[in-house]
């Protein structure tokens, strides 16, 4: 994702989410997140993922 871009993710109310953050910096949700970081989403309908540096992540939907 390149440094600027935000993304709006939707998560289905019985679904969780997790990031982890390969390379870059990301701000998702108001939660600061750096190179290795990973993150737990669940009880959102919706979230925002911003790259603040150019950055790969992986983002898993998992069945809650």
């Amino acid at each position: 994702l390149k440094a600027g871009t935000k993304l709006d993710m939707t998560l289905h109310w019985d679904r969780k989410g997790w990031i982890q953050l390969a390379s870059g910096e990301l701000t998702v949700g108001g939660q600061k997140l750096s190179e290795g970081d990973g993150l737990a989403i669940w009880e959102e309908n919706s979230f925002s993922v911003l790259a603040e540096k150019d950055s790969h992540f992986l983002y898993f939907d998992l069945s809650g």
